[in-house]
């Protein structure tokens, strides 16, 4: 079974957690045989000193036992074996000394490296303790139904707070872009409605971002009219329809009429069409003049075509589209009228 999104940041995180917890150990354990070298130095120094130290007593043994023979064979001289002594037993007392302070100073020395040792397993046996307690959370929430459980632990943890963040920013998105789209239908609609066309939609926009809920509320109340108002909106459009159709209908008359009258009319524009038009018609006026007459079936002989063509009698063609022509596109094209 593959895991959830969800349960695999959570094994990426252990996983951090634990190549954190080996890099910490492994320079613990480097720092630990850095002291142990450096205690290692210290003891063969004092062994070191301790030879010279052993050196230097067997000569001063030496050197008593050679001042007490001395002594002996001087004890007519006077004090010097008197001075010897004292100055042997200065020395003795400062060598004591030395030594006294060496033992102090290493002790302190041995009190930090415990403390220090102290301190690193502290933290190692805390971060136990915590690795302890997640195992033993996951565990538990393994038990109380797996995906539920490790759902509720996050839920205040830092993933699930980055989860919430990701889905809100989501259905914040999703959000905008359907407010974006229902505002363009508005628009869309508004010039008829409203007579307002993006002007309308803009300023409804503003308006809704100014009262916020308010904008809202209004539209789902103009949605509730929307269904009355589809019927009027139809009539409108029909009327305007045969309105236009009108116009264009009077402006064709108008352009007949001028025509009839002759002529080109004040200010008219000819296109190529109308002028192709106006040549046609000229020719098959002449055409009659000249006695050209029609074709049977009330059609216009056209100059050049001969009576009874192979259009005129019914047969069909190929066109260039390659269609085969029956009677109706031979009737469009102007062929024998019932």
């Amino acid at each position: 079974m593959k895991a959830p999104a969800d349960q695999k940041i959570l094994y990426a995180h252990t996983g951090a957690v634990r190549e954190e917890e080996r890099r910490e150990g492994g320079r613990e354990e480097r720092g630990e045989r850095r002291r142990e070298k450096e205690r290692e130095k210290e003891r063969r120094r004092e062994r070191r000193g301790d030879r010279r130290r052993r050196g230097e007593d067997r000569g001063r043994e030496e050197g008593q036992e050679e001042g007490r023979r001395r002594e002996e064979g001087e004890r007519g001289e006077g004090g010097r074996g008197e001075e010897e002594r004292r100055r042997r037993g200065e020395e003795g007392r400062e060598e004591r000394g030395q030594g006294e302070k060496r033992e102090r100073r290493r002790g302190e020395e041995r009190r930090e490296e415990e403390r220090e040792r102290g301190e690193g397993r502290r933290e190692r046996e805390r971060r136990g303790r915590e690795k302890e307690r997640r195992d033993g959370e996951r565990e538990r929430d393994r038990e109380r139904g797996g995906e539920e459980g490790e759902e509720s632990r996050r839920e205040g943890g830092r993933e699930g707070e980055e989860r919430r963040r990701r889905e809100k920013e989501r259905e914040r998105g999703e959000k905008e872009i359907e407010r974006g789209r229902e505002e363009r239908k508005k628009e869309k609609r508004g010039g008829e409605r409203e007579g307002q066309g993006e002007r309308g939609g803009r300023e409804r926009r503003r308006g809704q971002a100014r009262e916020g809920g308010e904008g809202r509320e209004e539209e789902r109340r103009r949605g509730e009219k929307e269904e009355g108002r589809e019927g009027k909106e139809r009539k409108k459009r029909e009327r305007r329809k045969e309105r236009r159709e009108g116009e264009k209908e009077r402006e064709r008359r108008e352009k007949e009429g001028g025509r009839e009258e002759g002529g080109e009319r004040e200010g008219e524009e000819r296109t190529g069409r109308e002028r192709g038009r106006r040549k046609r018609r000229r020719e098959g006026e002449k055409e009659r003049r000249e006695g050209g007459g029609e074709i049977e079936g009330g059609r216009k002989r056209r100059r050049g075509e001969s009576e009874g063509g192979r259009r005129e009698r019914g047969i069909k063609r190929r066109s260039s589209k390659g269609r085969e022509e029956g009677e109706r596109e031979k009737k469009r094209r102007g062929g024998e009228k019932e």
